[in-house]
């Protein structure tokens, strides 16, 4: 069963709920900013660029795993924090528009593939994927280098699969 996700307060992170018989994906809405410090010591949070269509899709995929796992993980377009916020963390709009980003509960910033690892770390049986990474150590370096290549190009792979791309600037 699908999950879709909805923003219920002005300052609420996504929560997980049943879907309406209309909704089959998560959805994500930007009516509101969100403060990184509201949900810190009680979640994780996930930040994506909102802009970019492969972006967009891997973050439902994440909230749907999320979800399963009570929501212990927050999923959220980076342009709906403030940058503020974010600059207490280490990090801001500059960089998270090149990488996707967690933040974790006790205020560590992971970043790239490290930030996908922490992510998948915490949703078993997903955990078996980085436990795997770290255990062979070139397999880390091979995950970082293809990230590397997919995050530069991510606007024209989204492009190729016919996602939305970059509706704010345009970028080859």
């Amino acid at each position: 069963m699908d999950l879709a996700l909805s923003m219920d307060l002005p300052t609420s992170l996504y929560v997980a709920s049943r879907p309406a018989p209309s909704e089959t994906t998560p959805t994500f809405r930007d009516s509101s900013y969100l403060s990184v410090m509201e949900a810190l010591g009680t979640y994780d949070i996930l930040l994506f660029d909102g802009d970019c269509g492969i972006c967009t899709k891997s973050a439902e995929i994440a909230a749907r795993i999320a979800a399963k796992r009570n929501g212990a993980y927050r999923v959220k377009p980076y342009q709906a924090i403030p940058e503020d916020d974010l600059r207490r963390f280490g990090t801001d709009y500059a960089k998270c528009s090149q990488k996707i980003h967690s933040i974790t509960r006790n205020g560590q910033t992971y970043a790239g593939a490290f930030s996908v690892n922490h992510f998948l770390w915490r949703h078993f049986p997903w955990t078996l994927i980085p436990l795997t990474i770290y255990l062979l150590p070139p397999l880390i370096l091979a995950e970082i280098g293809l990230y590397a290549v997919v995050a530069r190009n991510r606007h024209r792979i989204s492009r190729w699969f016919g996602l939305n791309s970059c509706a704010i600037g345009s970028h080859m």
